[in-house]
């Protein structure tokens, strides 16, 4: 959490008008990633300043309709020489929903050599110590909880418009699963504080859940039918995607997103994962049930997350052997599963 200190070095930034701030979402942004960036972008923007979102690469089809969202930089669509003038114009770099400077995949060594103060907004476990100013909780729902408690904590509510607090919904939705993991009191109080700013949550929820391509869902048809692995005897189920299922269905970004909640949504299944083949390396999405620790999963795999969501990245894993090694993981940590029952 943020120190007294740091709580008055930010509020004198944020209290100078006319600052240049860029904020960084993770690589391959999520609901809670663009969600937190955009909701932060719009609070900046009513107090008089001049943010703008360096994104590392593309956000996913499903968020389209955020407001502000046509104004993120894609950072693999720029040169560095590109890249490295947005650094040199900026005054404040804010780093959302990401604890390790990895994450910010592809700008992560121009954040190692900006000379400027950095502040983080996050909730995963572990952070790594790269910002001047940390504002952090792993117990949060979410990185748009985080910046809604921030904004609280420096007492500038009122700078919280309609955009704003659309795109703060929007990532508390999704990273509860639609409030099935908010367990605190507290989300759902700052969810009915948002609603009063009037939100339209139908909408919100028709352009996160209900904005299926055809081609999407027959993609989930496939996947279940052929794609799907069900290992009862260990309480785990798996899906596998490869190279030429994306090719043959031409995926876009996040149209794989969820899936894997089908896999732990089986009766008796307390872990799933789902194991994606990308160019040149081996993604995992793990989820689970209780007490069972997804994150250690993760965390094999040099990844890491939540407790039960987690992820991981694998360069120069071939999926077959990523597969093997997972069953085999799964199998060796059958101690884990024996505590759940």
């Amino acid at each position: 959490m943020l120190t007294a200190q740091n709580i008055n070095k930010l509020k004198t930034i944020l209290l100078t008008k006319n600052q240049r701030i860029m904020i960084i979402p993770h690589v391959n942004p999520d609901g809670d990633a663009m969600g937190s960036t955009l909701g932060f972008y719009h609070f900046l923007k009513n107090l008089g300043h001049q943010p703008f979102i360096l994104s590392p690469n593309e956000y996913p089809y499903y968020l389209e309709w955020l407001p502000g969202i046509e104004n993120t930089y894609i950072a693999c669509q720029l040169s560095s020489e590109q890249i490295k003038n947005l650094f040199l114009t900026t005054d404040l770099i804010a780093c959302l929903d990401f604890n390790s400077i990895q994450r910010a995949e592809g700008i992560s060594d121009f954040i190692k050599e900006a000379s400027l103060p950095i502040l983080m907004i996050d909730h995963h476990e572990t952070p790594e110590s790269f910002a001047d100013m940390i504002f952090h909780d792993n117990n949060a729902s979410s990185t748009c909880e985080m910046v809604f408690r921030l904004i609280e904590v420096l007492e500038l509510n009122d700078y919280i418009n309609l955009e704003c607090a659309q795109c703060l919904y929007t990532g508390i939705v999704t990273d509860t699963g639609c409030f099935r993991y908010a367990l605190s009191e507290r989300v759902h109080e700052i969810a009915g504080i948002l609603l009063q700013k009037k939100i339209e949550p139908l909408k919100i929820h028709n352009f996160l859940f209900n904005n299926s391509s055809e081609n999407r869902l027959r993609f989930l048809g496939y996947m279940l039918k052929e794609r799907l692995k069900v290992l009862q005897e260990y309480k785990f189920a798996y899906f596998v995607q490869t190279l030429s299922d994306t090719q043959k269905f031409d995926l876009k970004e996040g149209e794989s997103e969820g899936i894997v909640n089908y896999a732990l949504s089986i009766q008796g299944i307390e872990l799933a994962c789902y194991i994606t083949e990308k160019e040149g390396y081996t993604k995992f999405s793990f989820r689970s049930l209780g007490e069972i620790p997804a994150i250690n999963f993760a965390k094999h795999f040099g990844g890491g997350g939540h407790h039960n969501a987690a992820g991981a990245k694998c360069v120069n894993l071939f999926i077959q052997d990523a597969e093997n090694q997972l069953i085999d993981l799964v199998k060796n940590s059958q101690h884990l599963f024996q505590h759940s029952s």
